[in-house]
């Protein structure tokens, strides 16, 4: 993980606004990348965190890094499963770099 970046985009206290985005990916009928670019902008509008809110926590979640594709098609390819295990480690892993912060 690009700790740099954790410190920077994570916010403890937006936690539980990403545990309903988990919990909205986890129930997700549709796992295309394309549903989930349309989900998670909803998301991103409804819990008013704004993309650039959303989009780096996923990115840094998904790949550990802010470079790389797309990351709806990376997060697609990954499968609910594998992507789902990502978010809550990364979660776990931001909050440890924000309390030694």
């Amino acid at each position: 993980y690009e700790e740099k970046m954790i410190r920077k985009k994570w916010k403890p206290e937006n936690q539980s606004k990403f545990d309903t985005l988990y919990n909205t990916i986890e129930n997700l009928d549709d796992f295309s990348a394309e549903n989930l670019q349309a989900v998670i902008k909803n998301f991103a509008t409804e819990s008013e965190l704004g993309f650039g809110g959303v989009l780096p926590i996923l990115r840094l979640s998904m790949s550990g890094t802010m470079k790389g594709p797309d990351i709806f098609k990376v997060t697609e390819l990954l499968g609910r499963e594998k992507a789902l295990k990502r978010l809550k480690s990364g979660f776990e892993y931001f909050n440890k770099v924000k309390a030694q912060a």
